[in-house]
């Protein structure tokens, strides 16, 4: 903080007064412009010069004013509180400049600090000798008064001027902060509403519906009234992911979302938890069953194709539904059952909807415990290998075999791999169990072609998850599997679903390609199941097509497009060899055989059979199976 000296009194001025030195700033001084110059040399006669040298005080806030100052040399600084660091500047005035008007008509209190920045020559007059002079002459008196009384209008419309520039600018800024509480009411209204709805479909979230859960819960135990929640998941979404990809995976659970709200009452709440699972929360209901009649509500307005893009898209959903009749504590309880019955919805099959029950419950613990048996399962070594014969169907003989899985369990006894295949893909226990059915399968073939004649043509079909082909040592994996079995790769087919084509077309082409690099051929199973086209094929280096067992069964029936026989068309023409799966009848094997059909396979030929028994049938004299042999003659 700047150091002040301030002058003692009167005593460091000095006189020098000559007639006519200061007339001029005399005569510019605003106070002083209605006097004739007689009376403004009277006025100059008691005026006094002062000098002072830089940062010397004047006079200080709040003491009485005596002094009239007009400024002949330097500068001054008008100043609230000098004695603070952040003291505000009010004004610098400068040489011919006065400042102190009222100081000659009154002892008013200084309002304002008084610093010199450089060395600063004054003029001053003091009250009193200024008082004396105008007693002594009228028209000076009058003059004064006159010039006092349009300063006074002037600083008066000046300080009302400034009033009216300060409301205006306290309005302004009132309108601005108003504006700024309203954007910050509006952010946080946003912040709110994306913290508890789902940014895709607009529904409240998992966290808002878990929240008033919770005030239902308690509402429910003071007034005893039920309530129900069902949850939600789209059937077989990821194959709509993939065959259609995500843009209009999105547009597909916007659409559904506006159908299930038509489904419920404005009281009722629709969530999405993510994904492709929603959850509707019913409060007040009559009885439990009630919500039976909501779920067949969502099922029948879903049972229309939703029509995105020129494509027709079939929905369905599996519901799982819990009710305020077993008591629940928390919301992780009710959750937790609604998870177990909508899993349990799905096992009956698509578009139904399962009640919660005990029996329910144990299911799904003995569902946990499987998926736990399967993990040790594949270490035990508790699973075996068959082989089902893949069929020329215009020679009869056995071209090749495909391998199936088989849990031979220590406890419940041999497994289906429809039960156990889903678990091992859900838990990532496919890896591994893959990689044992690859490895054993191809030495299996190896062994089998050590027996055979050189010039007899065989082949193994052996199956490959989705999860084994994104494997980032997946091939490398594959190649150590035929270098330590020994089997040449011309011997063996790769058999994978259509949802595998469906992710990620560039990386699934170039491990395509390096697997028939090694001679393997590739086979596309249970085609006509998902939504591929054989249009979307030529993108893939697909050697065979198996034609689902679904589409053999339908051969010549009524009001029933054939499509076995467009599908072994095209793909003819595509240079593919055709598998027909799923053949059981004569009248089936018949169709097929005047279609061309090259392979088939199915419990008309043979089960799947055990390592022994297919090598029996391999090494037996007679390749060709008799009573084909015979419907062949029939046929021909």
């Amino acid at each position: 903080m700047t150091k002040y000296n301030i002058p003692k009194d009167s005593h460091a001025l000095f006189q020098g007064i000559i007639m006519g030195r200061y007339f001029h700033f005399l005569k510019n001084v605003k106070f002083f412009q209605s006097l004739c110059d007689k009376d403004i040399h009277e006025i100059e006669a008691v005026c006094k010069k002062q000098v002072f040298e830089p940062d010397r005080i004047i006079f200080l806030e709040g003491t009485l004013g005596s002094h009239f100052y007009i400024i002949l040399k330097g500068n001054v600084e008008i100043i609230k509180d000098y004695t603070r660091q952040d003291k505000d500047s009010l004004i610098i005035l400068k040489q011919e400049q006065s400042f102190g008007e009222l100081a000659l008509i009154d002892n008013f209190p200084r309002s304002a600090t008084a610093v010199t920045r450089s060395e600063t020559v004054l003029l001053s007059i003091s009250r009193n000798d200024f008082h004396n002079v105008i007693k002594g002459s009228a028209p000076i008196s009058f003059s004064i008064m006159k010039s006092l009384s349009y300063m006074i209008r002037e600083r008066t419309e000046s300080f009302i001027d400034d009033l009216r520039q300060r409301n205006l600018n306290l309005e302004t800024a009132y309108a601005q902060l108003k504006q700024e509480i309203e954007e910050r009411r509006q952010a946080e209204k946003k912040l709110h509403h994306q913290a508890f709805h789902d940014s895709l479909t607009n529904l409240p979230n998992r966290a808002y519906f878990l929240d008033h859960l919770q005030d239902v819960m308690e509402k429910a135990k003071n007034k005893k009234m039920f309530y129900a929640v069902l949850y939600l998941d789209i059937d077989r979404f990821n194959v709509i992911n993939e065959s259609f990809g995500h843009i209009i995976g999105d547009e597909v659970l916007v659409r559904i979302s506006g159908r299930l709200k038509n489904c419920i009452r404005r009281s009722e709440i629709l969530a999405r938890f993510g994904g492709d699972e929603f959850a509707v929360l019913l409060e007040g209901i009559k009885q439990p069953e009630d919500a039976s009649v909501v779920a067949k509500r969502i099922q029948e307005a879903l049972e229309h194709p939703l029509l995105i893009q020129g494509k027709e898209i079939f929905i369905t959903a599996s519901i799982g539904i819990v009710t305020s009749r077993h008591k629940y504590q928390s919301t992780v309880e009710i959750l937790r059952d609604a998870d177990v019955a909508m899993y349990g919805a799905k096992a009956k099959g698509l578009a139904e909807y399962q009640f919660y029950d005990e029996v329910l419950h144990e299911k799904t613990m003995d569902m946990l415990r499987l998926e736990t048996d399967l993990r040790k399962g594949v270490e035990r070594g508790e699973f075996v290998l068959e082989y089902q014969p893949i069929v020329s169907l215009q020679t009869c003989e056995i071209a090749g075999f495909e391998t199936l899985v088989r849990w031979q369990h220590p406890e419940r006894g041999i497994i289906s791999p429809e039960i156990f295949i889903p678990i091992a893909e859900k838990t990532g226990s496919i890896i591994k169990l893959g990689d044992w059915i690859l490895y054993e399968g191809c030495c299996q073939m190896k062994q089998w072609l050590e027996k055979i004649p050189a010039n007899r043509q065989l082949f193994i079909n052996i199956n490959v998850s989705g999860k084994q082909f994104i494997q980032p040592d997946f091939i490398a994996k594959f190649k150590e599997t035929l270098s330590q079995t020994g089997l040449p790769g011309s011997y063996l087919k790769i058999e994978m679903t259509e949802s595998v084509l469906m992710k990620n077309v560039d990386q699934l082409n170039n491990i395509l390609s390096q697997i028939k690099a090694l001679g393997v051929r590739i086979a596309l199973d249970d085609f006509g199941t998902g939504y591929s086209s054989l249009s979307y094929l030529h993108k893939f280096p697909i050697d065979v097509l198996k034609i689902d067992r679904s589409f053999v069964v339908q051969m010549g029936a009524r009001n029933e497009k054939d499509l076995v026989s467009i599908i072994i068309s095209i793909a003819k023409n595509m240079k593919m060899d055709v598998v027909a799966e799923g053949i059981e009848t004569a009248a089936q094997f018949k169709r097929l055989h005047s279609y061309d059909c090259q392979y088939g396979q199915g419990f008309l030929f043979s089960k799947p059979l055990r390592t022994k028994e297919a090598e029996n049938l391999i090494m037996g004299t007679d390749i060709k199976l008799s009573f084909c042999r015979e419907l062949i003659d029939i046929i021909t």
